[in-house]
């Protein structure tokens, strides 16, 4: 709230007037954008996506290249655009699989196929090697490869959401080790 007379800035107005100030600090609309260095990206000469975000900016402190950039993401450019080619590859991942047909249960009877046991077998709790091994690469299939949620795909296997999160951590390492997938021949389907 202001008091009468009294406005937003806090030029002349000791009440509002910060204390800790420098005398570099100056009024935004004496800013001289053409003159005055700006740390940082610009959206002057940037390219946007369909759904408004800033997709390539001009960095100042680059004179005369150009970044990607998102502001969902904190970092350089070519981080960002990793990132960003990263998760599109992850999404064109998911969407085969489902054309496919995958569905967690169909994940459920590959993940028993490799570890020889019976997919009803992976549910719910259970300590024995083979069970341990089949829920593992469940967890891993279901939320990194088909993008479920964790509570989803806890409530489907009948255990806790952390220990779905621990099993899709270890099912990564499995597979590795085994050099299994869930599409056997990364496009064909089981």
């Amino acid at each position: 709230m202001f008091r009468a007379g009294q406005s937003d800035t806090f030029s002349g107005d000791s009440v509002f007037a910060p204390t800790n100030m420098s005398s570099d600090v100056r009024n935004p609309a004496e800013y001289n954008q053409g003159t005055d260095p700006v740390v940082g990206t610009t959206k002057v000469d940037s390219e946007f996506d369909g759904l408004g975000r800033l997709v390539l900016a001009k960095d100042n402190n680059e004179p005369g290249e150009r970044q990607a950039c998102d502001e969902r993401i904190l970092g350089g450019g070519e981080f960002v655009a990793r990132t960003l080619k990263e998760a599109e590859e992850a999404e064109r991942d998911r969407s085969r699989l489902r054309r496919e047909g995958w569905t967690p249960e169909r994940v459920l009877g590959r993940a028993g196929e490799v570890a020889r046991i019976r997919p009803s077998m992976i549910l719910g709790g259970g300590k024995r090697p083979a069970q341990a091994l089949g829920r593992a690469l469940a967890c891993k299939w279901m939320i990194q490869d088909l993008g479920m949620k964790g509570a989803d795909a806890a409530r489907f296997l009948g255990i806790s959401q952390p220990a779905v999160t621990i099993a899709s951590r270890r099912g990564a390492q499995e597979e590795s080790r085994l050099d299994v997938r869930l599409s056997r021949s990364g496009g064909e389907g089981a």
